[in-house]
């Protein structure tokens, strides 16, 4: 278990719901894309978090996030800026089967991947740094139905 995986048990598993397991950690830059202008995002952005009952987060630019996907949810984990570590909060909460994602785009030091999810206009971003880049299949494997997603693979 590498160090990524290590920060990221440790700081989902107080917010684990009962028989809630994690499947997959990982770290990525996320950003949201909008269908149509900025402010149309903003409201979007803000309509998720009401509608899941997370805090309400407007990225205006992209941020790094610690990922734990379980086999109820996706939470989010925003990186502490001196650190590095993840920030003992749940920054946003969605619910598993609402979730989609494309195939993730393999680059040269990065794996990028959109999040859709349903009923919201907007898809969020995920751009997976080269320590994280395998969690981008990883995550696209588990919400896309494929047996592909190993049981707590960091990515790293």
């Amino acid at each position: 278990m590498g160090m990524l995986e290590r920060r990221t048990i440790e700081v989902v598993t107080p917010f684990l719901e009962v028989d809630e397991n994690i499947e997959i950690t990982t770290l990525a830059m996320v950003g949201i894309i909008p269908v149509k202008q900025n402010l149309a995002s903003a409201a979007a952005a803000a309509a998720v978090g009401v509608a899941f009952g997370s805090a309400v987060m407007v990225l205006t630019s992209p941020k790094k996030f610690y990922i734990a996907l379980t086999d109820r949810r996706l939470l989010f984990f925003e990186e502490h800026k001196l650190s590095g570590r993840p920030i003992k909060k749940v920054a946003w909460s969605l619910p598993r089967q609402l979730l989609h994602t494309n195939e993730p785009a393999n680059l040269l030091i990065v794996a990028r991947l959109l999040l859709t999810i349903d009923g919201q206009a907007n898809a969020v971003k995920l751009t997976f740094p080269l320590p994280a880049k395998r969690g981008a299949a990883q995550l696209a494997a588990a919400l896309n139905g494929s047996t592909s997603a190993t049981t707590q693979e960091s990515g790293a």
